[in-house]
């Protein structure tokens, strides 16, 4: 596939992503993030075409990072027992749950026609594959143990992400 198309099809995911990441950023008290997540929505939805070209980053306008399991987790919500589901990947209760609220409330629920549905479903998930292809690499290179290199950095950037950078510090760690 040509590389115009890919980066549209992306952009048009990632313009979805930044309509979720303002919600949840809102859901957070993140009043810039929030701001910032629903100008790019607004501004790339009208400007570029459906989000399909990311006039808001040529703006200089930065794209956030929030989901609902991030929400959940500022919420104080434990984050459960990690999972490792085939075919989507690293998880654990609290993300999964945020994950099923983010497809069942996504904008592309309302299109009406099933097949049109299921292809842009479909382009999503390949376009999930093609951005992890990089990291399947890197694990397979850079691990005895796949399975608990993937737990360990998942669990970690979670970690990282729900305290915006700032994790709580562990008790081995002092």
């Amino acid at each position: 596939v040509p590389s115009i198309i890919r980066t549209g099809i992306s952009n048009y995911f990632n313009n979805i992503d930044d309509l979720f990441s303002g919600v949840n950023g809102l859901l957070q008290g993140k009043l810039d993030k929030a701001g910032h997540d629903m100008g790019r929505v607004m501004i790339n939805t009208s400007a570029g075409i459906l989000g399909l070209i990311d006039v808001a980053s040529d703006a200089g306008i930065p794209r956030g990072n929030e989901d609902f399991g991030q929400t959940f987790g500022y919420w104080g919500i434990p984050q459960g027992p990690y999972l490792f589901v085939p075919l989507f990947g690293p998880s654990t209760v609290r993300d999964g749950t945020g994950w099923i609220l983010r497809v069942l409330w996504s904008p592309t629920t309302e299109i009406p026609d099933v097949a049109v549905r299921n292809v842009i479903y479909g382009l999503g998930a390949l376009d999930l594959r093609v951005q992890a292809l990089g990291a399947t690499s890197l694990i397979d290179q850079a691990s005895l143990d796949p399975y608990t290199f993937v737990r360990r950095a998942y669990l970690q950037r979670r970690l990282y992400l729900v305290h915006d950078g700032n994790p709580p510090r562990e008790k081995d760690d002092e």
